[in-house]
């Protein structure tokens, strides 16, 4: 298998045109990787929900039994 050319991934985003599925699939394999190396990334297991900021409804959620806490994503700004 020939080495993914990220230019030629590059070039096919910003002509608007869809990457075959396979070099698509490589792709996200590729930036999974990078982001995995990163000390502030943490691999997660599934099923999780991922939301916007949650403010005071965290606290509710807490306190439900563990079995029926769904696992949450939060996304928070800096």
């Amino acid at each position: 298998m020939e080495p993914l050319d990220l230019d030629k991934c590059v070039e096919i985003a910003r002509l608007y045109k869809y990457l075959p599925e396979n070099d698509m699939k490589r792709l996200c394999d590729y930036v999974c990787d990078l982001h995995l190396d990163e000390s502030n990334v943490q691999p997660v297991s599934a099923q999780l929900t991922v939301c916007g900021v949650i403010h005071g409804y965290a606290k509710p959620n807490m306190e439900m039994p563990r079995d029926t806490v769904p696992k949450f994503l939060t996304c928070s700004q800096y």
